[in-house]
């Protein structure tokens, strides 16, 4: 779920699961592998890991607290691992998805918005499925750009 809360409303245990998924998740992931990274850049076939970042990670958008610093800390994390292991042939980027998946979760964001409290109760149920529909839709046409 996005986070909506504001940073000082947000739970602790809330920030702490955006953390480990965010940051802890990709961390234990890439140590998980590193042998076989080392192995694949020492036999010259290539190491690149991609982390997901945002530019959340680098503009403060308000309500966005918790995702934003977890982005904010995955992106250094991403660049440390980068400086420290690029001798060895491992790469790493940070890749900021494209403008469209900002627009996608925008959209989520206001639907939700819209939708929230007595919001609700006036919209029909197939309002409440459009955007995230229609994300859906353009996320898997953007699988499909990447996969060819």
């Amino acid at each position: 779920p996005v986070p909506l809360a504001l940073l000082a409303d947000t739970d602790c245990e809330d920030f702490e699961r955006v953390l480990a998924t965010n940051v802890l998740g990709p961390f234990r992931l890439t140590k998980a592998l590193f042998g076989a990274l080392a192995s694949s850049a020492r036999e010259g076939r290539g190491a690149v890991v991609v982390n997901i970042s945002s530019d959340a990670a680098i503009n403060p958008y308000p309500r966005w607290g918790a995702y934003g610093a977890s982005k904010a800390a995955l992106h250094h994390l991403t660049r440390i691992w980068n400086e420290e292991l690029s001798g060895q042939g491992i790469q790493f980027l940070p890749i900021d998805p494209p403008t469209w998946t900002r627009r996608c979760m925008q959209r989520q964001y206001l639907t939700r918005i819209a939708l929230s409290s007595s919001a609700r109760r006036l919209q029909p149920q197939r309002s409440r499925m459009r955007s995230p529909l229609r994300c859906s839709m353009e996320i898997d046409s953007c699988r499909r750009w990447w996969r060819r």
